[in-house]
């Protein structure tokens, strides 16, 4: 519904725009992102180096995981997660990390399922698998109910791969 009003919309700026307002490009890729992932990947990534030209941590952040989710999203060439991850690794031990718990808790699975599709033996699939679950405790009242969902099925298809069913079925419980 309102995602292709608010595409429309954007569509109308003059292009000038899109280079003042990097924000407005990350809106309409996040628009795209449910009805074609393809062209949000492809928005998501012309924006991605304006934000880190800007030094905008929360806005290159916030793009990483429009492209890690518009991978997912066209369950399609899982391979290209792989830069991301790295991108995401480096960043991390170069000490910069994102602010705020929201968007820590989406780089989180959003980390743990790129590993979870791509590279499932990765060495620091542990690590954001228990960033997830932490912060899935963390966040239960604010966290929207389809994504807390949506992180329990990749925690459990974990769980069910490594062979433990009752982490898994602990999973399926806290998700009711």
């Amino acid at each position: 519904g309102k995602r292709h009003l608010i595409i429309h919309l954007i569509g109308q700026f003059n292009h000038d725009a899109y280079d003042q307002y990097t924000w407005l490009r990350y809106w309409e890729a996040t628009c795209y992102l449910a009805v074609n992932p393809n062209k949000a990947y492809s928005v998501f990534l012309s924006i991605y180096n304006t934000f880190q030209h800007k030094e905008d941590i929360i806005g290159g952040y916030n793009t990483i995981c429009g492209i890690i989710e518009s991978i997912i999203f066209s369950f399609d060439y899982y391979e290209r997660l792989i830069p991301w991850i790295e991108t995401v690794t480096e960043n991390y031990n170069k000490g910069i990390k994102p602010k705020g718990i929201e968007l820590l808790a989406r780089l989180s699975a959003n980390m743990h399922t790129a590993l979870l599709f791509s590279q499932p033996s990765h060495k620091d699939l542990g690590k954001w698998e228990k960033n997830v679950r932490y912060l899935m405790k963390g966040l239960k009242i604010t966290l929207n109910h389809d994504h807390r969902v949506l992180v329990g099925v990749n925690l459990f298809y974990q769980y069910l791969w490594n062979g433990e069913k009752y982490k898994a079925n602990k999973i399926l419980t806290s998700t009711k």
